[in-house]
């Protein structure tokens, strides 16, 4: 049975996901994988790297539906943008493959998402 207070914490959980704006979800999911992908980023033990794996996974999904939105008919963003968010989530997949291959490590692909992240928190205080 659940206490008040985790039922409060639950409740208010569910409204601001509700009342989040789109771009605020998009910069909630990219903060959540890039804290995990910096996390495990020095992967050098296997429960690790089956950790950094996981959120390399996630972040390609993530990369995919943005992409995937970027390249619909319905999207406002201007053709530019659009080209070049399909564009880097070619990159990602890319990417993701030397790290899983350990060619290399995540940090560009952290890079990468702080640098959108950012780009998201200025347009949410731009009002955008």
């Amino acid at each position: 049975m659940l206490d008040s207070s985790t039922q409060a914490r639950n409740a208010y959980a569910t409204t601001q996901s509700a009342a989040a704006t789109p771009r605020a979800l998009e910069y909630q999911v990219f903060s959540q994988i890039t804290a995990r992908l910096s996390k495990a980023k020095d992967a050098e033990t296997p429960k690790v790297f089956t950790q950094l794996a996981e959120a390399l996974h996630d972040n390609v999904k993530l990369w995919t539906i943005l992409a995937a939105d970027a390249a619909g008919d319905g999207n406002q963003l201007a053709p530019t943008l659009r080209a070049q968010i399909v564009s880097l989530a070619g990159f990602v997949r890319g990417e993701t493959k030397r790290v899983l291959e350990k060619q290399t490590g995540p940090e560009t692909l952290i890079d990468l998402n702080t640098s959108m992240m950012r780009g998201l928190r200025g347009a949410a205080e731009n009002g955008s």
